[in-house]
C-alpha cells in the first residue's frame, strides 16, 4: 500500500462518521477556457467529516447515498 492510500485508509478507520447527519447538496461550476463559469455537476458533502461525492447523474452515487438524498428531499 502506498503512503497516499495508507493515509486515506487510516483516516477512514479512525473516523466514526456515518455520513447520515450532515449531508448537503452543492452545485459545482468550472471555469471555461474563455473565462466563463458553467455548471459541472453537483456534489454531496458531509459537513461532519468533509467527504465529498461528485456526480453529474444520481445513478453515479452509491445506493445508500441516493436513498438518503431522496429521504431528505434533496
Amino acid at each position: 500500500m502506498n503512503p497516499r492510500e495508507a493515509g486515506h485508509h487510516s483516516r477512514i478507520m479512525s473516523s466514526a462518521c456515518q455520513h447520515t447527519e450532515h449531508l448537503s447538496l452543492v452545485a459545482e461550476f468550472r471555469r471555461t477556457a474563455g473565462g466563463h463559469m458553467e455548471p459541472d455537476g453537483k456534489s454531496v458533502v458531509c459537513g461532519a467529516c468533509g467527504d465529498r461525492w461528485h456526480f453529474r447523474a444520481r445513478v453515479q452515487l452509491p445506493d445508500w447515498l441516493r436513498y438518503e438524498l431522496i429521504n431528505r428531499g434533496l
